[in-house]
């Protein structure tokens, strides 16, 4: 008896490495290597491969030749980017509890932002609880159709005279934008709006500006992957310590002017928890302040910027958009959000807007919490995912002619807007998707339609004969966590059915 348990014992022992190999082999053949950008120098990695203010552009070129998915190696960083609807679907919505993570970043680690932010904080518990209090204020306070209207009237209505008051002189768009978008934002957010010429939307102008530049997949991200940059006062450091100051005064000043803000706001229902809850705090409001202010203006004004100088190339989508918003919304009638499903066309420019300038090409970085698979390759836990919208809106397999700007792509055969549930509706990521979509997604496109309906029912744009309009290609856009056109200015002429 024991020399047969000895014997079987002895048998199972030598069938192990047999075994192991099998499940290696199996395992091996379901999951693959992630293909690496090939000439890797020691130390940096592909950093002399990859231009940093076009690495959406680099990436997307990578991904015809490399496939989809790859990694690449940034000093001692490695960057896996997802390419195409397949991996991108796959990481955020099937599998994604496990992509919702932020990478760690020398950048938010400054007065440690990533434990407060709700754009930058990982996937906690306190993150999913930060994210339910702002989704219910933005539901209670803005989302709603008319309460939304109501807030945006005003400021569309100021906007508009500001321009008309221009009689035909130039003007930059961008900066006009910006100054309603914020007011507008500026209201949900702490229930104040600001003189467009003062000092409050100057300074979000400002730190906007700044924490553009300092975080978007650009420059920026050197101070990430080159530690030495943190020590020492050179551009990026200064121009972070920057950004993190003007923030802060324009929060103290705002706090000493104020104190709290109304409940009926944003940040001003996330301060009435605070007794409540011990996972918001003053710096907590602060850094959601933060969040949303910028997340909420640049890329609205950006949007509508860009729209504008579309147009100033092409009078006669500007002319068809004018016929169709004047026959919903005739002289004196504010457009209304109700209406919207009668404007298919004007809801058209405005899906292609967003997916022909992608504006926010590689999202907000992911992470991952655990180890995972992905369109049949193995990635490892805490990796640093990249989400290429940019690949993605200009996959020619999906959008035909890419770089056309044809509306015609979000209509049907009889001209009504295709339904969400349309293939290409569902390509168009814009927003993000899963777990980390943008919480002000529904916010942004009903006041991107308010704005752009506003502006051509009164207003015709034509561009200043004075100076040449610039290219409304966006692969000559400037990089920064958002792309933004080269600056021009702008004529507008009062429709001639305006009093």
């Amino acid at each position: 008896m024991l020399l047969e348990l000895i014997a079987t014992f002895c048998f199972i022992v030598s069938c192990i490495p047999f075994l192991a190999s099998a499940v290696w082999l199996t395992w091996s053949k379901r999951t693959r290597h992630i293909p690496h950008i090939p000439r890797r120098w020691p130390i940096v990695g592909n950093a002399f491969q990859l231009s940093m203010n076009q690495c959406h552009l680099v990436f997307t070129e990578w991904s015809k030749r490399y496939g989809a998915v790859f990694e690449v190696k940034l000093f001692n960083e490695k960057i896996v980017v997802l390419n195409d609807y397949n991996s991108i679907h796959e990481a955020l919505v099937q599998a994604g509890a496990t992509f919702a993570g932020r990478p760690k970043m020398h950048r938010t680690d400054q007065k440690q932002r990533y434990k407060k932010s709700i754009v930058w904080q990982t996937y906690t518990q306190k993150l999913v609880f930060l994210r339910k209090v702002v989704h219910k204020s933005l539901k209670m306070y803005g989302l709603g159709l008319l309460a939304l209207e109501d807030i945006c009237r005003p400021e569309l209505e100021s906007l508009v005279n500001r321009i008309q008051q221009m009689d035909g002189t130039a003007f930059d768009p961008s900066r006009i934008f910006f100054d309603s978008v914020g007011n507008v934002m500026l209201y949900f957010l702490v229930g104040l709006r600001f003189d467009p010429d003062g000092p409050e939307i100057e300074t979000i102008r400002a730190m906007s500006k700044l924490f553009n530049e300092t975080f978007g997949a650009g420059d920026g991200k050197r101070l990430d992957v080159m530690p030495w940059l943190r020590f020492g006062q050179n551009k990026e450091t200064r121009r972070l310590e920057t950004a993190l100051n003007v923030r802060d005064r324009l929060w103290d000043n705002l706090a000493k002017q104020y104190g709290t803000f109304s409940e009926k706001s944003v940040i001003g229902h996330m301060q009435s928890l605070i007794n409540e809850n011990s996972d918001i705090d003053d710096d907590t409001a602060k850094e959601c302040f933060t969040n949303l202010i910028l997340a909420g203006v640049d890329t609205t004004a950006t949007a509508l910027t860009c729209l504008i100088l579309i147009l100033l190339q092409n009078q006669d989508l500007q002319t068809r958009m004018q016929e169709e918003i004047n026959g919903v919304f005739p002289e004196g009638v504010f457009p209304s959000l109700s209406k919207r499903q009668q404007t298919p066309f004007t809801e058209a420019v405005i899906l292609e807007l967003l997916r022909y300038i992608s504006h926010v090409p590689l999202a907000v970085p992911h992470s991952t919490l655990e180890n995972a698979t992905i369109c049949g390759y193995h990635i490892d836990a805490n990796a640093t995912i990249y989400i290429n919208l940019w690949a993605l809106h200009h996959d020619e397999c999906i959008w035909p002619d890419p770089w056309k700007f044809d509306p015609g792509r979000f209509l049907d055969n009889d001209g009504a807007i295709l339904s969400p549930l349309h293939p290409k509706r569902k390509r168009m990521l814009a927003f993000g998707a899963g777990r980390r979509v943008c919480l002000g997604e529904s916010l942004a496109k009903n006041r991107l339609y308010l704005f752009v309906t506003a502006l051509l029912q009164r207003l015709t744009f034509v561009p200043d004969d004075s100076e040449a309009v610039p290219d409304p290609d966006p692969r000559s856009y400037d990089l920064g966590l958002v792309l933004h056109p080269k600056p021009f200015k702008v004529k507008a002429i009062r429709r001639v059915h305006d009093p």
